[in-house]
Parts: structure tokens; sequence; C-alpha cells
């Protein structure tokens, strides 16, 4: 569990933070439906700010969106 309170995560820490795994992780990256950044076009940062909100969005704006059809689940490909 992450216990400091980092403004920019990594992808290994926000995969644990939202208990998923790495393909998942990927799937929600390369469908932009989780906000990152790739500054240098290689590895994923992301803000903590924007996770948490993204996790506090409405649901059921994920639940219509495409979200349901990547099959996202906690044990996928890891």
């Amino acid at each position: 569990m992450i216990t400091n309170e980092k403004d920019i995560l990594s992808f290994n820490e926000v995969r644990e933070l939202l208990g998923i795994s790495k393909s998942s992780l990927y799937k929600l990256t390369s469908t932009n439906m989780i906000p990152c950044h790739r500054p240098t076009n290689g590895r994923l940062f992301f803000k903590r700010e924007q996770i948490i909100l993204w996790l506090t969005q409405d649901k059921s704006l994920l639940e219509d969106s495409n979200i349901t059809k990547l099959n996202i689940s906690k044990n996928d490909g890891e």
C-alpha cells in the first residue's frame, strides 16, 4: 500500500493504488480512459490529484463508456 503523498505517481504506484494488473492499467492508458502523462514518450506518469478525481467521478459515466468493454479485472494478465 502506498503511504506517502507524492504528487507524481509511477505506473506501478497507480497500479497498486487501484489494485489492478499491469495489462489492465495499460488498457486504461492506451484508450485514454485514465489521465496520464508521457513527458518523454516512454515512461508513464500520473498526477495523484487527477487519479483521485478520476476515481471519484460519477461511476455511471464509466458504465456508459468503453471501460466495461475492456473487461478490466484485478488479476488480468499479471
